[in-house]
């Protein structure tokens, strides 16, 4: 096992290949799952631990609440969420239990949580899966309260109300 110094989250089990000591896999637990990770096709330049907790952090921040975020992996033991910044009091939580929550369910990874706009150039933007959805913006096309360029029924027409 690797990774069981006192600054690394979780210990990390290496499978390697006899004869030639290349490192195959690696094994680690994450949450409640145990990861067997080839390391080998990882074209990112993360390490396939780090790969996973960025997802498993994109997927559970989503869930929580409802937008896209990036994941900047600092270390074994840290990382940096950038959310837009009316998010982030939604994230952290009041007093902190949201995020502390969430540094717990990752196996005590520190999180430090900064704005979209904090963003270093290299990284890409959060991608919304929601922007070019036709169904839902033909849903809302109807809608006058969610589409202003659109007016009410009684706008543009010769109503007879008010007349005598």
């Amino acid at each position: 096992p690797t990774g069981m110094q006192e600054e690394l989250a979780r210990p990390v089990i290496e499978v390697v290949e006899f004869p030639s000591g290349k490192i195959t896999h690696e094994m680690f637990a994450f949450g409640s799952e145990i990861a067997v990770v080839p390391v080998e096709g990882n074209s990112r330049g993360l390490s396939p631990m780090k790969s996973l907790a960025k997802e498993a952090l994109i997927q559970k921040i989503r869930e929580w609440i409802g937008v896209e975020s990036q994941i900047q992996i600092l270390s074994d033991a840290s990382a940096n969420i950038y959310v837009p910044s009316n998010m982030i009091s939604t994230l952290v939580g009041r007093g902190g239990e949201n995020i502390r929550q969430l540094q717990d369910d990752l196996g005590g990874i520190a999180l430090s949580v900064k704005s979209l706009d904090e963003m270093p150039e290299g990284m890409d933007s959060p991608r919304s899966r929601y922007r070019g959805d036709k169904q839902d913006s033909r849903s809302k096309a109807g809608r006058a309260w969610e589409n202003p360029s659109r007016g009410s029924k009684g706008r543009g027409r010769n109503s007879k109300k008010g007349r005598r």
